[in-house]
């Protein structure tokens, strides 16, 4: 299982790969919130290096195995989270194909605020 932490418009801010206990998931998605908030206040120019900077800081990857996860999942951040990209990291993170169920975007409920506006730099 590969949980994809993303802004309303789907660009990619963190990736959790599973089983994960219910604390470390709640953990991940609040630290995915923060980030969030962070690269909203930044500059465009410099979101991406801050989202890299907090991946390598967040200790949800100190494991060998992590490790490599996120130097794949750096790839990513910021990008859009469409089928491509969505099966890319699925397979890269837990070493699996990606079946070929529909993929469910499911809201945040208004448990964290205000939606996020996209990151991605405009065209």
């Amino acid at each position: 299982m590969v949980a994809y932490f993303c802004t309303p418009d789907l660009t990619i801010l963190h990736a959790v790969s599973g089983p994960e206990s219910a604390p470390q998931f709640l953990q991940q998605a609040k630290w995915a919130v923060e980030l969030a908030g962070k690269l909203r206040d930044a500059p465009a120019a410099e979101r991406s290096a801050i989202a890299r900077k907090a991946h390598e800081d967040n200790t949800y990857w100190r494991s060998w195995v992590r490790i490599v996860q996120s130097l794949r999942l750096k790839d990513k951040i910021l990008q859009p989270l469409n089928r491509a990209n969505a099966e890319e990291l699925f397979l890269e993170l837990v070493n699996q194909r990606a079946s070929d169920d529909p993929v469910r975007i499911v809201g945040n409920c208004d448990l964290f605020g205000p939606p996020i506006p996209s990151l991605r730099p405009r065209s």
